[in-house]
């Protein structure tokens, strides 16, 4: 199904278009009522959404559920990307002008460092839940605002893009329709030099950005429409019209699920 403004356009053999209203079944949330024509006129009837799947509000349509359920039976939530030890490239993500440290860390030292991560098939048309998770830290005090991670070019889908700066974390998330989310967590407390993990959870209806030392964590949360941002990949530490980022990355996830325990 695709509808992103609940209703369908639906044609009939007189060439004349009708709207289709469609909304949820509110007893149940992985069913909708959708309008179906018949020769007395039509009515509203039920349709279940698929397994493991819920009717969402945002997006109108079905959507993958971002928890599971008590008595699920389900694999864990595993991450379909996980970096945590940098060498020079892989067919997941390639180096430019990043030095591969010893200890796998990824050092961006130059006006255009940059990571590229390519994300396969799986993301052509997927459009969340998503979990995208970042630890960094800087190599001195930041006096502008600095790229963490942006969407990769591209001509299908959102944009999300994530800047620094010395007093706070903005995350902004566009959709192809160009309406725009933006939420921000303040970094105050927290050291350039030590590691600073950054999180962004996408449950389809609301985002959670939250950073932390180990320590303190600040956490934002701010409801968002359904960003297909993840089409054609991410870049770790560079964006157009804002500053490359100059420090240290040690690792980096990109999840198709929420883990259990995880905010959403």
């Amino acid at each position: 199904m695709q509808c992103t403004t609940c209703q369908d356009t639906c044609s009939f053999a007189t060439g004349r278009h009708y709207a289709c209203m469609r909304y949820p079944a509110w007893d149940d949330a992985t069913a909708y009522k959708t309008w179906k024509w018949d020769r007395s006129g039509g009515s509203y009837v039920s349709q279940s959404c698929p397994d493991s799947c819920y009717f969402n509000l945002a997006t109108c349509d079905c959507a993958f559920k971002p928890w599971r359920e008590d008595n699920s039976t389900d694999v864990p939530c595993d991450a379909k990307i996980d970096i945590d030890f940098f060498t020079g490239g892989s067919n997941i993500y390639s180096l430019n002008n990043v030095i591969s440290q010893v200890n796998g860390n990824a050092l961006f030292a130059s006006d255009d460092s940059s990571i590229t991560v390519a994300t396969d098939q799986s993301f052509e048309a997927y459009s969340g839940p998503a979990v995208i998770q970042l630890q960094y830290s800087e190599s001195s005090e930041i006096t502008s605002r600095h790229a963490l991670i942006s969407s990769r070019p591209c001509t299908k889908g959102g944009y999300l893009l994530m800047t620094v700066d010395r007093e706070s974390i903005l995350l902004e998330v566009s959709t192809d329709s160009h309406t725009l989310t933006s939420l921000s967590v303040p970094t105050a407390g927290f050291k350039p030099g030590e590691f600073k993990t950054v999180r962004v959870v996408d449950n389809n209806d609301h985002i959670t950005l939250t950073v932390s030392n180990g320590k303190d964590a600040y956490v934002a949360r701010a409801r968002a429409p359904t960003n297909p941002y993840l089409h054609c990949g991410l870049v770790l530490g560079s964006a157009d019209f804002v500053d490359s980022f100059a420090g240290v990355v040690n690792s980096f996830s990109l999840y198709q699920c929420i883990p259990d325990g995880w905010a959403a």
